[in-house]
């Protein structure tokens, strides 16, 4: 085991685990993924259940997973991304499953139909982000919504 995981094994796990705040556990697990610690997977793909203040949980666990490069995270981030709350609270959290699908797999024709199916997503900011990401990843798919957009 590195030293860094050894470190995250003694300090990170607790924060993840017991900190009161969001933001202090969402740190932890991205850290997690960035050290690719031990069960990092596991504990993420867990962690995507956790509600919590604008989502910075599920955010940050995707944001790990990210860091990761662990392709079993592409099911969950698939099914983070539709628009589906109430609370409306959550656009950083889809961004983030946005994001894991862009960086995992960029060429997959299944991120591109789902970078296609977030351009007509009702939240403007994720249409935004879709579309940026169909022009970085060249979706063909998306030329004619692009335009409709852009007119």
């Amino acid at each position: 085991m590195s030293s860094n995981a050894t470190r995250w094994s003694r300090c990170g796990s607790k924060a993840l685990a017991t900190d009161p705040s969001p933001y202090v556990r969402g740190a932890a697990a991205v850290a997690l993924g960035k050290l690719h610690a031990p069960d990092a997977f596991e504990t993420l793909r867990d962690l995507l259940k956790v509600r919590s203040h604008r989502e910075v949980i599920q955010k940050s666990a995707l944001e790990g997973l990210t860091a990761l490069g662990d392709l079993r995270a592409l099911p969950y981030a698939r099914a983070m991304l539709p628009y589906n709350s109430c609370r409306g609270d959550h656009h950083s959290m889809r961004k983030a499953a946005l994001d894991l699908l862009v960086a995992l797999t960029p060429d997959d024709p299944e991120c591109h139909a789902s970078v296609v199916e977030a351009l007509d997503d009702g939240f403007h900011r994720m249409r935004g982000w879709a579309a940026e990401a169909a022009g970085r990843l060249k979706v063909r798919g998306a030329e004619a919504r692009l335009r409709r957009m852009a007119d």
